[in-house]
């Protein structure tokens, strides 16, 4: 369980750190990183249900978060065919739930000496 939550907690790192780096440019190739990341984030979550038993409830709604962001990238790369530096903005569809905080803190604490 340690090891694959160290994994899960670099991965969100590594995805905010690509965010931040994604808000000063908004260029597709910063948002393929923070895909990248947020892509490896969900196969582990998904791999591994049986760790988030007390905590159901907010693993869906990132779950939620992290799939409809994966339709919005898919569907933007389908129609408009962006290259590395193409102008690349996500809007957050109506209704879909958005990042909850305190998700890394919430999986962090699930393994108290990380």
């Amino acid at each position: 369980m340690n090891e694959i939550i160290q994994k899960i907690l670099f991965n969100l790192e590594r995805s905010a750190t690509a965010y931040e780096l994604y808000k000063s440019g908004n260029k597709y190739y910063q948002a393929l990183r923070i895909y990248k990341a947020n892509q490896t984030i969900y196969a582990l979550l998904v791999s591994n249900t049986h760790l988030w038993q007390d905590i159901n409830e907010i693993m869906i709604t990132y779950l939620f978060h992290l799939e409809d962001w994966f339709e919005q990238f898919d569907e933007e790369v389908r129609t408009k065919k962006p290259t590395l530096n193409s102008h690349f903005v996500f809007m957050r569809f109506e209704d879909s739930p958005a990042y909850p905080a305190g998700i890394r803190e919430t999986i962090k604490s699930l393994h108290p000496g990380l």
